[in-house]
């Protein structure tokens, strides 16, 4: 057998089974159509058409998520102990589309959406990291003398974990300039 596997057997006897947070992931897609047959008058069309506002301007995209945990619980010899942890995560896009007859407009929308959509699913990886701790903690929560004392605790810490969120997202959003650093500003396509 070789040291690492001996290791990991022997760490999983000494310390019982590892924890790898795994959790779902459900993506919906919502597209608002943007029509522009040249690419000067792509921006003003899309700033038109796009639903995507936050604080007074206009966004080309957003992405929305949700996270949501379940848990069972296993009570013996007066103590209770969580036994299973699911979370789900699920991921809304709201997206410009494109109608053109224009293959250049075309071309410059290519290459910037692809761009868009990175900075978009930045977001999801956000939410995931997030998802995977509320995941990983439910697990580790110790044993409690009572279901519902462990069902406090396991919803306020994630709950705690949840509310994380929201600052790592506008934190994301500042390090990129709402994805400018990644390309996703449409003005540098055209």
């Amino acid at each position: 057998m070789n040291p690492w596997a001996q290791l990991s057997l022997t760490a999983t006897l000494l310390f019982g089974t590892a924890v790898e947070a795994a959790p779902s992931v459900t993506e919906h897609y919502h597209y608002y159509q943007v029509k522009a047959e040249s690419t000067k008058t792509l921006l003003a069309a899309i700033n038109n058409a796009s639903p995507v506002r936050h604080k007074g301007e206009v966004r080309h995209g957003y992405t929305e998520t949700h996270v949501k945990w379940n848990y069972r619980w296993k009570e013996a010899n007066g103590i209770c102990r969580i036994k299973h942890v699911s979370v789900d995560l699920t991921v809304t896009y709201t997206l410009p589309e494109l109608t053109t007859t224009s293959a250049a407009t075309r071309r410059t929308w290519n290459q910037w959406f692809a761009k868009l959509l990175m900075h978009e699913r930045g977001h999801k990886t956000v939410a995931f990291k997030v998802a995977e701790e509320i995941e990983t903690a439910l697990y580790e929560l110790p044993a409690m003398a009572t279901c519902q004392q462990l069902s406090d605790l396991a919803n306020s810490t994630a709950y705690a974990l949840l509310d994380q969120a929201q600052p790592r997202h506008d934190q994301y959003d500042k390090d990129t300039n709402h994805g400018e650093t990644e390309g996703a500003f449409l003005t540098d396509y055209l």
